[in-house]
């Protein structure tokens, strides 16, 4: 005997498989969205090394009128990766410039500022992507609460039609088990609530009557008629 269900879109069973690898790309993603290339330091050091002895060479040329001194004018000069990176730009722009006539009188050679420049420009790309990071981080967490949302909705649906066909076997738990935690409810189920000792009741105590005193004997005129 077939048992129909209306309205019930029986794709969800193959749905429910690509949810779930979705589930499993996604959490992956969001695991290492924030990751940048771990290589900055390393640029850094050298990005200031290089900075420190073109500077000392592009002084040394403007002493001697063969660089403006304008040249290197925008340069900050201060620490910090965004810092050494573009201040590095800076100065091989100019010495590049001036290279056809500067070219013999020092001893910065081409290859030294090719170097420099792809140095720079690694620097600032890293330096984008670690400001990055957080955005990244939020939009690879969106995605995963996105697709974890899918599943659940498959699933508690494929769940309620399972239950109904088959409700009489009661097996919905055996073939597609809740997915919710109730090892909260489970404790609570195995473990009678035990209701508190009920204290004793003192039995109530009666109030101490008042003791009345024993009559007093007769006193007869002429003395006891029992003394002779």
């Amino acid at each position: 005997m077939q048992v129909a269900l209306p309205q019930f879109d029986d794709t969800l069973f193959d749905k429910l498989e690509d949810y779930a690898l979705a589930i499993h790309d996604a959490h992956a993603c969001c695991g290492t969205a924030g990751d940048t290339p771990d290589d900055l330091p390393t640029l850094g050091q050298e990005g200031s090394d290089s900075r420190d002895r073109l500077r000392a060479d592009a002084g040394a040329l403007i002493q001697r009128g063969l660089l403006p001194a304008t040249a290197v004018a925008d340069c900050c000069w201060l620490n910090g990766y965004k810092n050494v990176a573009t201040d590095l730009t800076f100065v091989v722009t100019a010495l590049k410039k001036a290279w056809p006539h500067i070219q013999g009188k020092c001893a910065i050679d081409e290859a030294e500022l090719e170097r420099a420049e792809q140095v720079a420009a690694r620097m600032l790309r890293l330096v984008g992507a670690r400001n990055l990071s957080p955005v990244a981080e939020a939009d690879a967490a969106d995605r995963r609460a996105r697709v974890y949302t899918l599943f659940m909705k498959c699933y508690e649906v494929l769940r309620r039609a399972i239950g109904f066909v088959r409700w009489t076997e009661g097996d919905v738990d055996t073939i597609m088990p809740t997915l919710h935690n109730n090892s909260q409810k489970r404790k609570s189920a195995a473990q009678p609530e035990t209701k508190p000792a009920t204290q004793p009741v003192p039995a109530p105590v009666a109030p101490a009557s008042a003791t009345a005193p024993a009559p007093a004997s007769p006193v007869i005129p002429g003395g006891s008629p029992f003394v002779s």
